[in-house]
């Protein structure tokens, strides 16, 4: 099963070059669902269901510090809910057994950031409740958590697979280059591949109108594509769009086969020994402007890159020790780790 989530900057066309890649697969035989993320964050039987439940939780968290009584309905709508209806939704299409591939038109980069932060956000707000001082006020609490956890993990699991992939589609003008370093800083982050970017309305060398702007915008687009770096790019050029603009896209996309079917080439986390103690490697995409950050709170660490956040759980091996260095490349993030002397006793 083959997941691809498109997002793209605003106008970029993220749509059609969805409905396109779609459109392609079904031409070479495979069983394809097309996902609007617009249309599944409308579902709101499952959206008032999913709200009312963590509206009541939320109530609780009041009570246990002590806030006036209060009931779940006279609680606002809790950030998150319309985000993880979407990554549910996405998860479905990823485990049925008669879709081949499913194409997900996520919308704009920000609300991919959204869609990858929400996991971590709820894990975190459904582990913080999971106490024992909620489990005396609540004693039915600890079973939706569990599930919650769960099925946030497998979210997880189904982001995070080799079969899934993103895709982001941008315009050859200024925000094109600081937007697409931001969002595929994030899907790497979140540990998400971007095996592909498209650059899209690209005037060709023939199309001299008005001559400054289609050089403008040529050079943009190639400039963006040297800021890819390791991430492949494709071109798409500007007078594809006259016409029906889905069957002109599709003639695009054949050309530039095969655009459904692979894979994204993805590096793996490792953990190694060295001579002072570990060394943790991470795959990320770190912008030239980066600026990298790593702190420590109990068992989590802290990473900050661009002003980007996540907070990771540190692998059971590496919790009695010490942060002693981070160094980012573009592709890679390495954090260095020494064993804590007041944890760590010494042979001497």
């Amino acid at each position: 099963m083959r997941l691809l989530l498109l997002s793209g900057t605003g106008g970029a066309g993220t749509s059609t070059i969805a409905q396109a890649t779609a459109l392609q697969a079904v031409a070479d035989g495979a069983r394809v669902q097309l996902v609007d993320l617009g249309n599944v964050r409308e579902a709101s039987v499952a959206r008032a269901s999913a709200a009312q439940w963590l509206s009541a939780l939320a109530a609780d968290i009041l009570i246990l510090r002590d806030a006036e009584p209060v009931l779940p309905e006279e609680l606002a709508i809790l950030p998150g809910i319309d985000e993880f209806l979407a990554l549910a939704a996405i998860t479905e299409c990823a485990t049925d057994q008669e879709i081949d591939f499913a194409v997900v038109d996520v919308g704009s980069l920000g609300q991919l950031a959204r869609l990858l932060m929400t996991i971590d956000t709820l894990d975190l707000f459904a582990s913080a409740l999971m106490t024992p001082a909620m489990a005396v006020v609540r004693d039915d609490v600890d079973a939706p958590l569990s599930q919650l956890r769960a099925e946030l993990e497998r979210i997880r699991e189904c982001l995070q697979s080799s079969d899934t992939a993103i895709r982001l589609v941008c315009l050859p003008d200024d925000r094109g280059i600081p937007e697409l370093q931001t969002a595929t800083l994030i899907a790497s982050l979140y540990g998400v591949a971007v095996d592909l970017v498209y650059v899209n309305q690209v005037p060709r060398e023939k199309d001299d109108w008005p001559k400054s702007w289609a050089a403008s915008r040529r050079r943009q687009a190639r400039a963006i594509v040297e800021s890819a770096s390791t991430i492949p790019t494709r071109i798409l050029p500007l007078r594809e769009q006259q016409g029906d603009a889905v069957v002109t896209r599709l003639r695009v996309v054949k050309k530039n086969r095969p655009v459904w079917s692979e894979h994204a080439e993805r590096q793996s986390e490792g953990i190694e020994s060295t001579e002072t103690g570990f060394s943790w490697s991470i795959p990320v995409h770190v912008p030239t402007r980066g600026d990298l950050r790593i702190g420590r709170t109990d068992d989590r660490v802290i990473i900050e890159i661009d002003g980007v956040a996540r907070v990771r759980e540190l692998p059971s091996v590496l919790r009695r020790c010490v942060i002693t260095r981070a160094v980012a490349t573009p592709t890679n993030l390495m954090i260095e780790l020494v064993p804590d002397p007041d944890v760590w006793r010494s042979n001497g």
